[in-house]
């Protein structure tokens, strides 16, 4: 897997919007922003513990070892509270 940040503008774009109270904590648009799957979060998780929380779910697990996605982007922003917003975008 690729890290872009092609693909990271838009994620960290959606993580701003999310923790501003724009939108909603969710996917809606994620086909918007040129990308075939997208993993969001809140909380105050590690990188590791994040990930793994992912794989641990059924369904985000499989779609994250999907081989057909070969790059990533990431973006995290923090709300007025300081909780992390976190968008994985994947291509």
């Amino acid at each position: 897997m690729t890290a872009s940040e092609t693909i990271a503008g838009p994620a960290r774009a959606h993580s701003i919007d999310m923790a501003s109270g724009k939108i909603p904590q969710g996917y809606d648009g994620f086909e918007n922003r040129g990308v075939y799957l997208e993993l969001v979060a809140s909380g105050n998780y590690t990188p590791d513990q994040l990930v793994q929380l992912w794989l641990n779910d059924p369904s985000s697990g499989k779609l994250i070892d999907n081989p057909a996605y070969t790059t990533v982007g990431v973006g995290v922003a923090k709300s007025a509270g300081g909780i992390p917003y976190i968008t994985m975008d994947f291509k």
